[in-house]
This record gives C-alpha cells, sequence and structure tokens, in this order.
C-alpha cells in the first residue's frame, strides 16, 4: 500500500533560499570588515615608518614632510573598496614615539619607537645567527657579556 503526501516545494525552496542569500551576505560583510581593518592596520604602519624614515635632511630637501605622508596613506586608504569614510592620522610630535590613528568602523592606534637600537641590535643578531647565551660570550653588542636586557614594558 502506498501513501502519497501533496504538497509545494515553493515555500521551502523560497525559505531555504532566503536563509542562504542572508548567510552569504553576512559572510561578505565580515570579510569585506576584515579587509578594512588589515588595509587600514598596513597603511597606516607604512605611514608610521615613513614619517620616521623622513626626518633626515634628505627627505626634507626633496619635500617629503610627514604631513604629505599622511595624506599619501589616507588617500590610498580611501581607495580601497569600503574604506572611503575612514581617515588617518600621524603623530609625530614625540621625541622617542611616533603614534598615528586610522579610524573607519573600527579604530586603530599604534605606537612606535623612532628610535630603537636594542631592537635593531636583536634583529642583527637574529639575522646572522649567534648565539648570545654560549659560545664566545659576548654580547649581542660586542660588549664583552655585560649586555644590558631590555626593558618589559617598553617593548613595541
Amino acid at each position: 500500500m502506498r501513501k502519497t503526501c501533496e504538497g509545494s516545494l515553493t515555500i521551502e525552496g523560497a525559505m531555504v533560499m532566503g536563509i542562504t542569500l542572508i548567510l552569504i551576505g553576512s559572510l561578505l560583510l565580515g570579510i569585506f570588515g576584515i579587509e578594512e581593518r588589515v588595509a587600514g592596520n598596513m597603511l597606516l604602519a607604512e605611514a608610521l615608518e615613513r614619517t620616521i624614515c623622513a626626518e633626515d635632511g634628505l627627505s626634507a630637501e626633496l619635500g617629503i614632510t610627514p604631513g604629505k605622508i599622511e595624506e599619501g596613506c589616507a588617500r590610498k586608504l580611501r581607495s580601497i573598496f569600503r574604506c572611503g569614510d575612514s581617515r588617518l592620522s600621524v603623530d609625530a610630535g614625540g621625541i622617542f614615539r611616533i603614534q598615528g590613528t586610522c579610524a573607519g568602523r573600527v579604530t586603530t592606534e599604534m605606537s612606535v619607537r623612532k628610535n630603537d637600537p636594542e631592537q635593531f641590535l636583536r634583529i642583527l643578531t637574529a639575522i646572522r645567527g649567534e648565539d648570545t647565551a654560549g659560545g664566545s660570550g659576548q654580547g649581542a653588542a660586542g660588549d664583552g657579556g655585560n649586555a644590558v636586557p631590555a626593558e618589559k614594558g617598553d617593548g613595541p
């Protein structure tokens, strides 16, 4: 004995398609939000590093100023899809640090040390592959093992 039920697939199909479209739209909005944050962070880091490097005399002679660097990076940020209302600002007023802000849907603040010789020496030591704990007994700077460790709260 065979029983059959009559029904329509249009209602169920419409519900499934509606839920699917909402899910796809939500995923796309999330992806664009991540792209906006990553692009803003990268361009803010670029602006900070270029501003640090622009403090030498050669950059001033060529007309490269922190204001022009900030303006150029902000223009790049606004050219990215969905970042048209984002703002990027760099504050080079400090002696030891430079800080910047990227504000769109999410606000990011970064602070970078202008001159960080300890970090440079750590990177140089890592590139060379030297071992400061053993071997020759000399520190990263070649000071006979009298290297001063960096303070914990003063890192990047």
